[in-house]
């Protein structure tokens, strides 16, 4: 990388590990309002069914994702992969705002669909990486890294042509499934697919290409 484009990655970095922390001022502005045991997981309906303390609901999930944020940023140097980096310190600190705002939120009875808010932003990233996915270089930082995909170029290059598109069309069915009543199971599977077919695909791939 030049020295401008590191001084542009250093900016994203700063700018996106503090964003990761804004639940932490919105729970501390609230602090008082807060219950002594905030609701952290909830089930596909959207029950409660898993509590933490209130210092942990504010601090522990946004400190954690600043952290992973600024690792990422400063040990991805590919400057063949720079968009997917970039993706990523966009990606982490949007999953802090809604995971950790969402539970602030719910705490203080405000009413928020916060499952159909998970499900569309989850769908958002499957189509973004998924645009990105084809034009991966092999690399041992970002994108598919299975020991087997790893193992040479050409498994590598047909699994994220592979698997791009399939991202995108998951993304799509999970958007989709939000305006249908089956949109917890359509999301499930569209998830299992995003995840399990790549994986079967490039062990495919592997066994007919590998040297």
């Amino acid at each position: 990388m030049s020295d401008d484009e590191r001084t542009v990655k250093r900016t994203a970095v700063v700018i996106t590990t503090l964003i990761c922390l804004v639940p932490v001022v919105f729970g501390l502005w609230f602090w008082k309002r807060l219950p002594a045991q905030v609701a952290v997981h909830f089930d596909l309906s959207g029950n409660a069914n898993g509590y933490a303390p209130k210092w942990a609901a504010v601090f522990l999930l946004p400190v954690l994702l600043a952290a992973v944020n600024g690792m990422v940023g400063s040990a991805v140097r590919s400057r063949q992969n720079k968009n997917m980096v970039y993706l990523t310190l966009v990606i982490i600190p949007v999953v802090s705002l809604v995971a950790t705002g969402g539970i602030l939120a719910k705490a203080l009875d405000v009413a928020v669909p916060l499952n159909t808010i998970i499900y569309a932003v989850v769908s958002v990233i499957f189509i973004a990486v998924g645009i990105l996915l084809p034009n991966v270089k092999p690399n041992g930082q970002v994108g598919i890294r299975l020991p087997w995909v790893m193992h040479d170029d050409t498994i590598w290059k047909k699994t994220h042509r592979f698997a791009g598109p399939l991202w995108i069309v998951c993304g799509c069915a999970g958007l989709a499934g939000l305006f249908t009543a089956a949109r917890n199971a359509v999301f499930s599977a569209a998830l299992a697919a995003a995840v399990l077919v790549p994986v079967v695909y490039s062990a495919v791939v592997y066994f007919k290409y590998r040297k």
